[in-house]
């Protein structure tokens, strides 16, 4: 959940501020749902090969995250040769002080407001449990 919020509030906070990075910003998401894509890869493994399990939840997760990253791939309208070069400019040749600049603004916004949502809906799940399991105990004693 964390990374989907992360993904939306990057694209947003760069849309939002206007800074200018949407080529380089795209670059980087379709990165980021590649890790996504291959750790989901690893779980789907795990899941249905060793436990023998299939979980409806983690399968729509699974196709989520593929259809994602499909869609970052159109419309960036790159071959990987060309998304990883931007990448690869981006860093080393000369470093882009105002571009990284502007990209860490959006991430630090994403990661700080995405992280502030997940926590709230943890906290709230568990408080909406231990009532559950108090509810629980007295029904039973």
């Amino acid at each position: 959940m964390f990374a989907h919020f992360f993904l939306l509030f990057y694209i947003l906070s760069e849309r939002v501020l206007k800074l200018g990075i949407q080529n380089e910003l795209y670059c980087s998401i379709y990165v980021i749902l590649l890790m996504m894509v291959l750790f989901c890869a690893y779980e789907a493994f795990v899941s249905f090969v060793i436990h023998k399990t299939v979980c409806i939840m983690c399968t729509v997760l699974y196709v989520t995250v593929a259809l994602m990253l499909v869609c970052c791939k159109q419309a960036l309208a790159m071959s990987h040769g060309e998304i990883f070069g931007v990448l690869y400019n981006l860093f080393f040749p000369s470093v882009s002080w105002s571009i990284l600049r502007k990209g860490l603004t959006a991430m630090i916004t994403a990661v700080a407001l995405s992280g502030m949502i997940a926590f709230a809906v943890d906290y709230g799940f568990r408080i909406h449990f231990r009532k559950k399991v108090v509810e629980q105990a007295i029904k039973q004693a």
